[in-house]
């Protein structure tokens, strides 16, 4: 039984999550993205997965896909509702040449009901794309993740355009909800640049790091 209880209603959701708003605020660097810059090519890591498997980013650089790197945590419910979301508006054919890879930090990941929770969410198909175990939270240190879910996305040249939420609020069908990154996707498919290129996260804080 996957532990995480998707919540019911805003107010709790946002308690859980940290701030829903769909504002975007001005950083004081406007193109940091975590502890990188927009225009960084992702640093590589390799990381183990639940099934005794090895998760390579570099085997993802082939130049001719994009590549959204997303913290998850199964115990976070806003990364299981952006699971969710970004498997179902984001399954389409137009959609192969995007490869998603997930990592999950921090001590909790060795916990054997965090790990049963992680394992049933990618039966299930809940989450559809690999997961590394970064239990020592090197990876989460490189790159500045605070909160789950928070991605990095590449252009098929292996360049950071879009960092920060995926999502533009934690409450999907709210009034400007809108898949940030999958409108950056979008805009790079169309030769645009990209409308929102970051967006601060507003996920679940990870613990313990």
């Amino acid at each position: 039984m996957v532990r995480f209880v998707i919540v019911a209603t805003a107010i709790l959701l946002v308690a859980a999550c940290g701030s829903g708003t769909t504002e975007v605020r001005e950083p004081v660097d406007p193109t940091a993205a975590g502890n990188l810059r927009l225009g960084d090519e992702l640093p590589d890591f390799e990381l183990p997965t639940l099934d005794g498997g090895t998760l390579r980013l570099a085997d993802y650089k082939t130049g001719d896909r994009y590549i959204v790197v997303v913290w998850h945590s199964p115990a976070c419910p806003c990364a299981n509702n952006c699971a969710i979301a970004v498997r179902d508006a984001m399954s389409g054919p137009e959609y192969e040449d995007v490869a998603w890879i997930g990592v999950a930090s921090g001590p909790e990941t060795q916990i054997d009901w965090w790990r049963d929770d992680l394992r049933a969410q990618l039966d299930e198909g809940i989450v559809t794309y690999p997961v590394g175990i970064d239990s020592d939270a090197s990876v989460l240190k490189v790159y500045g993740t605070i909160r789950t879910p928070t991605v990095w996305l590449t252009d098929k040249e292996g360049k950071i355009r879009f960092w920060g939420a995926p999502e533009s609020t934690l409450m999907p069908g709210a009034d400007g909800y809108r898949i940030l990154v999958k409108d950056a996707i979008d805009d790079m498919k169309a030769d645009r640049e990209v409308g929102i290129p970051r967006f601060d996260p507003i996920g679940c804080l990870i613990e313990g790091v």
